[in-house]
């Protein structure tokens, strides 16, 4: 029963992508009016965004050596500096390019991160949070050596924290010494011009 199940699901499948049938998905944030407190589920919205974001979608994709539509982000770390309720969506890729979405709320006190990679096909579908008191969007430049010799490199990376730290060197450093207290919520380094 199970193979006939596949099977038909497989023919349906190959029957849809032989028509040239195409949907157009593009990501957009939920909208507040739209979407009361009451009715808006975080965790469905995640797992029904698309395997691959495109170029038109409104959110920042985190990918290899660049933030793409940074404005998104900007706008959310605005608000928050103000002291006001915000929210953003945004994606990390994978090496092998699957998206790892993240749905980021500010309530005027603290940060929410609910994380979905449902869509990492190399991944371990799961659902997670994480909170912190802190954003940090910090940007440090490194040494490092590469096949022409030592270049220094870029890195901007944001995090989560309950811990105060007083410079971005202290974030990227506990970063890198393994602190518990950071939760990574995206990064992308590239050679410096």
């Amino acid at each position: 029963m199970k193979k006939l199940f596949v099977l038909t699901l497989i023919a349906v499948l190959l029957l849809a992508a032989g028509c040239g049938v195409k949907k157009e998905e593009t990501v957009k944030e939920p909208d507040a009016a739209e979407t009361p407190e009451t009715t808006f589920d975080p965790v469905t919205y995640l797992q029904g965004l698309p395997e691959r974001p495109s170029e038109e979608d409104e959110i920042p994709v985190c990918i290899y050596c660049e933030l793409r539509n940074p404005e998104k982000w900007d706008e959310f770390v605005e608000e928050t500096e103000q002291g006001k309720d915000s929210s953003v969506t945004f994606a990390n890729i994978t090496i092998e390019g699957d998206p790892i979405y993240t749905y980021l709320t500010f309530d005027g006190d603290r940060y929410q991160a609910l994380t979905d990679t449902s869509h990492d096909k190399f991944g371990v579908p799961a659902t997670y949070t994480n909170e912190g008191k802190y954003l940090y969007q910090i940007m440090t430049v490194t040494e490092e050596e590469t096949n022409g010799g030592s270049r220094p490199f870029e890195h901007h990376l944001a995090f989560l924290s309950d811990q105060v730290y007083d410079s971005d060197q202290a974030v990227y450093d506990a970063y890198h010494q393994g602190s518990t207290d950071l939760f990574y919520l995206w990064g992308f380094s590239k050679i410096k011009e």
